[in-house]
C-alpha cells in the first residue's frame, strides 16, 4: 500500500490523505466515517479530503457517502508530469 500511495503522490499530485482516502475507497469504503477508520485519517480532516478528491475528479459524492472514480477515468481529469 506504500509504494500505491507514493504513485498517487507523485503522478498525480495527491497528498498523503488523498491518496489514503482514494485507496480506502477503492476498498470499498463509502462513509466518511468508513474512510476515516480504515486510512487513520482523523474523522475532523476526512470531511475536506474527500471533498478535495471529488474537485480533483478521483471521487464522487452521492448523498452522504463517496465513490471512487475508475483509476483511467481519475487520470483522464488532471495533467499528468511526463515520466522520467
Amino acid at each position: 500500500m506504500d509504494r500505491a500511495i507514493e504513485l498517487l503522490k507523485e503522478r498525480f499530485g495527491l497528498n498523503m490523505y488523498e491518496a489514503k482516502a482514494y485507496l480506502s475507497l477503492l476498498k470499498g469504503a463509502r462513509s466518511p466515517k468508513e474512510v476515516s477508520s480504515s486510512s487513520g485519517i482523523p474523522i475532523s480532516r476526512v470531511y475536506d479530503v474527500l471533498k478535495g478528491l471529488s474537485e480533483k475528479g478521483f471521487a464522487v459524492r452521492e448523498g452522504r457517502e463517496y465513490r471512487p472514480r475508475r483509476p483511467e477515468a481519475a487520470a483522464a481529469c488532471i495533467p499528468c508530469p511526463p515520466l522520467p
